[in-house]
């Protein structure tokens, strides 16, 4: 039986561009392997690189190999030699050997120089090596991608939330969100500040979005935005010929305010202290969507904070809203945040960013 005939391998000289330029088409065409565990379930992705000088394509090729060769190559590149790369991956010192021919006779070129004390990176296994670390940084960003993805299209957000984001704000953003990933499911709870703490640490939501709320050790701020106090009455009200209001303004039209504890209600309790105007409001609710239905129908007014008022250019059908000016009423804090220490999934954490990102975009931070 004839000798198989060996695919020879070739040994570079620094120097030798011509050899250099030779290796480099031949790493053109090296199978890129990626080998991504996400959730104790394997996906392996393997993609060929070839013809990229002709046309650019990526084509692929059915079989697939693990990174254990790159990290093997990798490992004696590092401790200088085979005996140290295979203690270092707890493997024999032969099957480090065999991994390390099987891939030199795959491409055809030594990568390192034998010496009596190990052995060195020629110029092969410098250009081999630097394709190996692109890859291992290339297959960490690509695990990480996937597992966003599969994150952010699937999951639930517990969001505890002041009533002044029901009407338009929260609703605006959810739908958004779930129009890119429907996949996703949202709780909203309604709280005010004095129990967010306590929510987030029972874990009954991911995300605390309140007006109000004083820092405590627990409570991870996330963002906070200046909320100016605007005045809500119907459409054809009066005061909607204004830009801007001033407080006195408001009082001389009965009133419909919202219970003492609000947070809107103490911006207007504190801002009457040193008033001469003040006095008793005809209607008090515990709830905003009452005081909204309130005012549509009668010549009342009342108050909310600025993203949960129908200020232009939201047209709500039956209210418009009008700010009051700082002068009279002192701007208070809505906050974003959730609880110390813990993680948010990604699905929270991508929905805080989106509805950070606008609260930036419109109002001044703290």
């Amino acid at each position: 039986m004839a000798a198989t005939k060996k695919r020879p391998r070739h040994r570079l000289p620094a120097t030798s561009d011509q050899n250099v330029s030779r290796f480099v088409n031949c790493a053109c065409e090296l199978q890129l392997f990626f080998y991504v565990a996400s959730n104790s379930r394997c996906c392996r992705l393997l993609f060929f690189l070839q013809g990229v000088a002709k046309n650019h394509t990526l084509t692929y090729i059915g079989h697939m190999k693990h990174l254990t060769t790159f990290r093997v190559i990798d490992a004696i590149a590092r401790t200088g030699s085979i005996r140290g790369a295979a203690d270092y991956l707890a493997l024999t010192p032969s099957a480090v050997q065999r991994r390390l021919q099987s891939y030199e006779a795959e491409i055809g070129f030594d990568i390192f120089d034998r010496n009596p004390k190990g052995v060195d990176l020629n110029s092969a296994g410098e250009l081999v090596i630097m394709h190996i670390r692109e890859t291992f940084s290339e297959t960490g960003k690509l695990t990480s991608r996937l597992a966003d993805l599969a994150g952010m299209r699937r999951g639930e957000v517990r969001i505890g939330c002041s009533q002044a984001l029901v009407p338009y704000f929260l609703p605006n953003h959810i739908s958004s969100y779930q129009a890119t990933y429907p996949n996703v499911i949202f709780e909203v709870v309604i709280i005010d500040h004095s129990i967010a703490q306590s929510a987030l640490a029972n874990h009954a939501i991911d995300l605390a979005l309140v007006f109000g709320a004083s820092e405590v050790p627990e409570f991870k701020t996330l963002l906070g935005v200046r909320q100016q106090l605007a005045a809500v009455m119907g459409l054809n009200h009066p005061l909607a010929h204004f830009e801007q209001l001033r407080l006195r303004q408001c009082y001389e039209y009965p009133l419909a305010l919202p219970s003492v504890g609000f947070g809107s209600r103490a911006m207007v309790d504190l801002a009457l202290q040193e008033k001469s105007y003040s006095r008793s409001p005809e209607m008090e609710s515990n709830s905003f969507e009452y005081l909204k239905s309130h005012v549509a129908e009668t010549s009342s007014v009342t108050f909310q904070i600025e993203c949960g008022a129908p200020l232009p250019p939201i047209k709500d059908p039956y209210l418009t809203a009008r700010v009051i000016d700082q002068r009279d009423v002192a701007p208070g804090t809505l906050w974003i945040g959730q609880l110390a220490g813990r993680s948010l999934s990604v699905t929270a954490s991508r929905f805080a960013e989106q509805i950070g990102g606008n609260l930036s975009e419109l109002y001044e931070h703290v």
